[in-house]
């Protein structure tokens, strides 16, 4: 059996997860987690997600670290500091616009001085 590509994987677990009494947003979490961790294998050096990352001003959603290489049963070495060098993510439902999420002290005043790098999301799929 062929492996699943990612984002049928990730689009499966999103519809399992909207027939179950989870939350409008953090429910998904892992999906996107497991989503961005099996594209970040494949991107050089390797970005594993981490949802919830501190070190910063505020704990985004998502952050983006790079990972060195390492042995099968290694644990990987991290470059760097603590931060997450590809930036972090923040994810808001449909009713927020982008505009007022961009425009948000959340991402201007905390995020964005203290990662460097911000992707805001609105979804439109409940996540």
């Amino acid at each position: 059996m062929p492996a699943r590509r990612p984002l049928d994987a990730y689009l499966d677990e999103i519809a399992r997860i909207q027939s179950l009494p989870g939350t409008k947003e953090t429910s998904f979490y892992p999906a996107v987690a497991l989503l961005l961790n099996q594209v970040g294998t494949e991107l050089k050096p390797r970005v594993y997600c981490l949802h919830h990352p501190s070190g910063g001003d505020g704990i985004p959603d998502f952050g983006l670290f790079e990972q060195t290489a390492f042995r099968r049963g290694e644990a990987p070495r991290w470059k760097g500091g603590v931060l997450p060098e590809r930036g972090v993510i923040e994810v808001k439902g449909a009713a927020h616009g982008i505009a007022s999420l961009l425009a948000s002290d959340q991402v201007r005043k905390k995020y964005l001085p203290s990662f460097g790098l911000v992707l805001a999301r609105i979804s439109h799929t409940g996540f």
